[in-house]
């Protein structure tokens, strides 16, 4: 079956420790022609509302939760969605 992939913008929260942020993640669309079938993937973190401290975060985004990790100064995925 055909699918269609769109790069969109997603607002999403940060939360881990007491510390608490809002952010605009990045993902991929992928719709499957035809059917009303919608999946997220590929989420990357652009823009953080504040400062965190480094360490391991949840991400709260389109009703899915994704294990984060602050470090360097960069949101790498500890799982890729």
């Amino acid at each position: 079956m055909a699918s269609r992939r769109d790069d969109v913008r997603l607002p999403g929260v940060l939360w881990a420790g007491g510390h608490e942020a809002t952010c605009v993640v990045s993902a991929t669309r992928v719709s499957l022609l035809g059917l009303s079938a919608v999946a997220y993937r590929n989420y990357s973190i652009e823009q953080v509302s504040k400062d965190l401290p480094e360490g391991s975060y949840q991400l709260s985004v389109n009703g899915e939760i994704i294990p984060m990790r602050h470090h360097n100064g960069q949101w790498p995925a500890a799982l890729i969605g």
